[in-house]
C-alpha cells in the first residue's frame, strides 16, 4: 500500500520516524530529510499568506494524488483520499491568526473539506489536542468528530547508553532559547551548583544568544554547544542523564520522546499536552509554567520584533523566582530517582503508547479504513 506523504522534502522528526519504519505493508511515497519543523512554504507564496489571513481564510494546499494522502497538519485542496493528523488545537490558521476560527468564512470552508466523505480521519497527536480542537472546531457538521483518533507519535528505541562521568543535564533550545526556557534552566542550574552543592553539568544546544554567551559563558559546569547536527545531539543526549525541557509554548515535545528512547527521563513544564508525555514521578518531573511572561519567547515573536530587538528585551529578563525553584527541585531529585525513571522511559518507547509497533498498528488500521 502506497501512501503519499504531505508536504515530503525536509520534515519534521515524528514524520521521518515514520518514513524509516512504516507499518508493514505501506510505503510512503516521497523524498525524505529531517528538518525542525515542517518547511513547506507554499512555494515561497507569502503574498498568498498575507491574503489569506487579510479575509481570515484557512491555509489550502492543492495535491492530487492517485493513493491516499497522508497530510502532515495541512488542510487540503483535493479530490484524493486523504487523512489530516494535527499537533496542537487550532491548526489550519498560521501562528499570527489563531483565531480565525471565529469568521464564518474560516468555518464554511474547513467544514467543507473535513466533513466531505475523501477526508477519511482526523488523527490528533494527543488526547488534549483532540479536546481542543472540539472546542475550537464546535461548528463542524455532525459526523467530523466521528473521523478523529488519537495517534501519539513514535521514535525508534534505542535503548540506555553508557552515562558520563558526572550526572549531566541537557537543555535543546533549537531555535527558541527563550521560548524552550533556557533562561530558567539556567538560573535553575546555578543554584543547583552554588546552593545545594551538586557537582552536575549542564549541556545547551542549539540557538543560543549572543547575551547568555555573555552572561554565563564562563560558568562552572556548563557548556554551551550552540547548533549541533542531529546525530551528534542525539548521540550527546545518550549520554546524559536528564533532558530539562521547562518550555512556554510547547504543544507536545519530540524531543522528550527522542530522550525516553534513550532511557534519559525529563523535567517539563506542565502546559498543554506535557502530562501525556511525562508521567509525573515515572518517567520525569512536570514543573509549572512561568506565567509572569507577557510576551512570546519564540521564533514567532522575534520574526514580528526582529532578531536584534528580540534578544536586547529579554536580555534583562528576569524569570519567577518560584518558577525557578520548582525547576531546582525536580532537578535535584532527579540525581537521585533517574535510573528507575529512565528504566520505564524505556519500557513506555519499547512496548508502550509511544513504540512504533502500537502507532503502525493504529496508523494501518486507519489507512484500510477504520477509525
Amino acid at each position: 500500500m502506497k501512501i503519499r506523504l504531505f508536504p515530503d522534502g525536509r520534515i519534521h522528526s515524528a514524520y521521518l520516524d515514520m518514513v524509516k519504519h512504516p507499518p508493514e505493508g505501506v510505503e510512503y511515497v516521497g523524498k525524505f530529510e529531517f528538518s525542525p519543523g515542517t518547511s513547506y512554504d507554499m512555494n515561497n507564496k507569502n503574498m498568498v499568506r498575507k491574503v489569506l489571513d487579510m479575509v481570515e481564510f484557512p491555509y489550502l494546499f492543492g495535491i492530487e494524488s492517485d493513493c491516499l494522502i497522508h497530510s502532515c497538519q495541512k488542510l487540503l485542496w483535493t479530490k484524493s483520499d486523504f487523512v489530516v493528523d494535527i499537533e496542537h488545537g487550532n491548526p489550519f490558521m498560521g501562528a499570527y491568526h489563531v483565531h480565525k476560527y471565529r469568521y464564518p468564512q474560516f468555518r464554511r470552508i474547513v467544514d467543507k473539506i473535513l466533513s466531505a466523505e475523501n477526508c477519511k480521519a482526523i488523527l490528533p497527536w494527543s488526547g488534549t489536542a483532540a479536546v481542543s480542537f472540539m472546542l475550537n472546531f464546535m461548528f463542524l457538521r455532525g459526523g467530523v468528530f466521528d473521523k478523529i483518533r488519537v495517534i501519539n507519535p513514535a521514535v525508534e528505541f534505542v535503548g540506555a547508553r553508557k552515562k558520563f562521568n558526572r550526572f549531566t543535564f541537557m537543555f535543546v533550545a533549537g531555535g527558541s532559547f527563550y521560548a524552550k526556557g533556557g533562561l530558567q534552566t539556567l538560573q535553575a542550574f546555578e543554584l543547583l551548583r552554588r546552593d545545594c552543592g551538586e557537582d552536575a553539568h549542564l549541556i545547551m544546544m542549539g540557538e543560543i544568544p549572543d547575551e547568555i554567551y555573555t552572561r554565563y559563558g564562563g560558568m562552572s559546569g556548563l557548556h554551551l554547544m550552540g547548533q549541533m547536527p542531529r546525530e551528534k545531539l542525539l548521540d550527546a543526549l545518550s549520554h546524559c542523564h536528564c533532558l530539562v525541557l521547562p518550555s512556554h509554548a510547547d504543544t507536545f515535545g519530540m524531543t522528550v520522546l527522542e530522550a525516553k528512547a534513550r532511557g534519559v527521563p525529563a523535567i517539563m513544564a506542565d502546559s498543554f499536552a506535557a502530562d501525556e508525555v511525562v508521567t509525573h514521578g515515572h518517567t520525569g518531573y512536570l514543573v509549572g509554567v512561568d506565567r509572569t511572561v507577557d510576551l512570546r519567547f519564540d521564533n514567532y515573536g522575534r520574526k514580528r520584533m526582529g532578531k536584534e530587538e528580540f534578544h536586547r528585551q529579554f536580555a534583562g529578563y528576569i524569570p519567577d523566582a518560584l518558577h525557578v525553584t520548582e525547576i531546582l527541585h525536580a532537578m535535584s531529585d532527579m540525581i537521585f530517582s533517574h535510573k528507575n525513571m529512565g528504566r520505564n522511559c524505556l519500557d513506555e518507547v519499547r512496548n508502550g503508547k509511544f513504540s512504533i509497533g502500537v502507532r503502525n498498528a493504529a496508523l494501518k488500521e486507519v489507512y484500510e479504513g477504520g477509525i
